[in-house]
Order: C-alpha cells, then structure tokens, then sequence
C-alpha cells in the first residue's frame, strides 16, 4: 500500500468516523466517544534478547506513537504495515484499521494506564 492509498483511506475514514464509531458501539456493546483523536502513545514492554530456553523476558516499558494515517507498529499489530485509520475513546482506547474496527473485527485496545498522551497533550 502506498502513500496515496493510505492518504485515500484516512480520507474516506474521516468523512465516515460516524460509522466507525457505531460499528465499535455495536461490536463491543459499550459507549464510544466521538472525541477526534489523531495520535496516542503508549507504554509496551521491550523484548530483550531470547534466553537460551528460547523465551524473550520482559525489560523497562517504553513509548511508541500511533497515529492516524501511519502505519500501526509492528510490534503491536496482527497485520504489518496496516495504516491506523481512526483512534477511539473508551473505558480504553481503540485504534482501528481496515482489518480491526473499520471493515471487520474488534479495534486494538490499550488500557487508560498504558496511554501517556493524547493528541501530544497528558490524557484527562
């Protein structure tokens, strides 16, 4: 997917948040705010290198921003190099993407305790 592709579904998912925010109302059965969010980052452990048992073990948290229209990082997502198309607020936050919370499936979620900032401000 290319950056006009990208650019193309950010778009049609600004002018349709409306039914984004509905299709999370109905697959979660709870309340989704309409409040526009453009960028969240949150707190996820780092990996250290596998032990000899093959096992990665958990190091220090540390920050990774997501935003609407770049692609969801790697390491937080089923589907490498999916763009985030909308960010929800709820009893946690949502990011959805064609494939979680847009088309299809539940969005992303992350805990009010992991999230640092909202839209580059301390979240309420």
């Amino acid at each position: 997917m290319d950056g006009s592709d990208i650019a193309a579904l950010v778009a049609a998912a600004r002018k349709n948040r409306e039914g984004i925010v509905k299709f999370a109302r109905q697959t979660l059965g709870w309340e989704v705010s309409d409040q526009d969010i453009s960028s969240i980052t949150v707190m996820t452990p780092r990996l250290i290198p596998r032990t000899p048992r093959g096992r990665s073990l958990p190091n220090e948290a540390r920050p990774v921003k997501i935003e609407v229209g770049k692609p969801l990082d790697n390491r937080l997502s089923e589907s490498p190099g999916e763009p985030v198309l909308a960010i929800l607020k709820s009893n946690a936050y949502l990011v959805c993407t064609p494939n979680h919370g847009v088309l299809r499936g539940e969005p992303y979620f992350f805990g009010t305790e992991q999230v640092r900032d909202v839209n580059g401000r301390r979240p309420d």
